[in-house]
């Protein structure tokens, strides 16, 4: 029992060292890539009744024109997401703190697992916004509370390290304005011709089959849309984009995989995948990636696939 109680006091030690370095510490990554979703947050939580928002990785943050989907749609909207990392479960519970009647949401499905988590992306994406640990699910938390004494150290090395270094590009926080939204521009295609996927931490072989998505996934999408319908909004999927030429599955395999994704999910899945394959010069540095124009030509196809869904009456 004694040792028992000792254990207990250095847990609990522990953790009020933890929170307390975690509040008092300088916070090294205020211009990282990553904190952009403070800044999503942030105004995703400003707007009000009658709005859109989109939830995916950094395909549709490089893939998405707000302003274009606003002039479109008439309706105000956001965007939260701009990596991989960060996991949909993430995402979507963190859409929670300011859904109403009559939002729409539109999932990019790119995860199909429900414990993605880079936890060290997530934690120095979050900084000192304490409140959007919430946004957690009980899958992911373990994976938090593992990399926080890490996260720490780096904190606490900071300035001992020279500092945070930004990204170059498109990856730092300046690239996006206000909204969360991309600004930089991009034009050129960055793409390895021929296409290789070991020449660009960006590029991977895409292959596309009927292959279910993870159970506790699928059980997790279904349940978020019924809880989006609970509270008066309508939730739809879209596909990402994908370099056409990276993409190896045979057109029966693309079709097996779109009927898989209508057959598990509750949602509408309002896009065709061969819509979304681009050639290169709507791409910038990655196969996923569009360039500003495509940027464009994604939001139009989008916003084509939820008038045909039926979701503006």
């Amino acid at each position: 029992m004694k040792k028992a109680f000792k254990i207990l006091l250095f847990v609990l030690g522990f953790c009020v060292f933890a929170v307390a370095a975690g509040v008092l510490l300088p916070d090294p990554y205020a211009k990282a890539y990553q904190r952009n979703l403070v800044r999503q947050y942030d105004y995703y939580n400003s707007l009000e009744d009658n709005k859109m928002v989109f939830l995916g990785s950094s395909s549709l943050s490089f893939g998405l024109d707000l302003d274009e989907m606003e002039a479109l749609s008439g309706r105000p909207c956001a965007l939260l997401g701009n990596h991989f990392g960060y996991g949909m479960s993430f995402l979507a519970e963190m859409s929670k703190s300011n859904l109403r009647s009559g939002d729409i949401v539109v999932i990019e499905m790119v995860d199909n697992t429900i414990d993605t988590c880079g936890a060290d992306l997530l934690l120095s994406g979050i900084g000192h916004r304490y409140e959007m640990y919430r946004f957690f699910i009980p899958e992911t938390r373990g994976k938090i509370v593992s990399a926080y004494p890490a996260y720490l150290k780096k904190a606490l090395l900071y300035d001992l390290d020279g500092g945070y270094e930004p990204g170059e590009g498109p990856y730092t926080i300046n690239s996006f304005d206000e909204r969360g939204a991309m600004i930089y521009e991009r034009h050129e295609c960055e793409i390895p011709t021929p296409f290789r996927e070991d020449l660009n931490r960006n590029c991977l072989w895409i292959e596309l089959n009927g292959t279910p998505y993870q159970t506790e996934y699928v059980d997790y999408i279904n349940a978020y849309t019924a809880y989006c319908k609970s509270k008066g909004a309508e939730v739809y999927l879209t596909l990402p984009c994908y370099l056409r030429e990276s993409v190896i599955s045979p057109e029966e395999d693309i079709k097996a995989y779109e009927q898989m994704l209508e057959t598990v999910f509750d949602a509408p899945v309002i896009s065709k995948q061969s819509d979304y394959f681009f050639e290169r010069d709507l791409l910038y540095d990655g196969n996923m990636h569009c360039n500003t124009e495509g940027a464009r030509v994604r939001t139009d196809l989008i916003y084509r696939d939820l008038v045909h869904a039926g979701a503006f009456g």
